[in-house]
């Protein structure tokens, strides 16, 4: 099936960028590029509002790429503010979501070494967050440790066909076409009262 949201993840200079650019430039699609919840603000439910204004996208355009999303601040957070505010449970909910609407979640990670040489390029001009070498490969580190995570591709640039990857978020038009189907009566689903259950089961959830 064509996957209309797709969510890259993965290291500092593991080419999520380029990759972005490249399913906009070939499929028109969004890109959306995510950081961090604002301060104070709970992860979880800014996370799962972020799936939701996603899925509401996707109705007015050919589809979105999430440069960067939930998983990215279960890595982050430890290294760079010492605890995963996110935790294991919150991001099974979130990923499980996602699945449900069909996004494919891509796992950038190509070799350490090659990472490091754009980060290194990057971090002198002040281009990114993490400042310190010791703090970029504990990160690294962290990103291997999601390797396997359920449901997820993982793409390494060096090796894989990126064209392979292409086609495998446009899928066939047959399938495309059923999709469509799909997302329009969800679309009806929404406004004859899903939205105002969903208020209510995150009002339940919050209790």
């Amino acid at each position: 099936m064509k996957h209309r949201i797709v969510v890259l993840e993965g290291p500092d200079g593991s080419g999520k960028s380029r990759l972005a650019a490249d399913i906009q430039k070939r499929l028109g699609y969004e890109v959306r590029h995510e950081g961090p919840p604002p301060a104070g603000e709970d992860p979880y439910r800014y996370y799962l509002r972020q799936v939701f204004d996603t899925a509401l996208l996707t109705f007015t355009c050919p589809g979105v790429v999430l440069d960067r999303f939930a998983l990215g601040d279960r890595v982050y957070g430890p290294v760079l503010r010492g605890e995963d505010r996110l935790g294991a449970e919150n991001w099974r909910k979130i990923r499980e979501g996602l699945d449900w609407l069909g996004a494919l979640r891509v796992l950038c990670m190509p070799p350490l070494h090659v990472c490091l040489t754009a980060w290194r390029a990057r971090a002198r001009n002040g281009q990114e967050m993490i400042s310190h070498e010791d703090r970029f490969r504990a990160t690294y580190d962290a990103w291997n440790r999601f390797y396997s995570d359920e449901g997820q591709v993982a793409y390494d640039w060096t090796r894989d066909s990126r064209e392979a990857l292409l086609s495998l978020i446009e899928g066939p038009e047959a399938e495309e076409a059923r999709l469509r189907g799909l997302y329009n009566r969800l679309a009806m689903d929404l406004t004859s009262g899903l939205a105002e259950d969903l208020a209510f089961g995150l009002e339940q959830e919050k209790e």
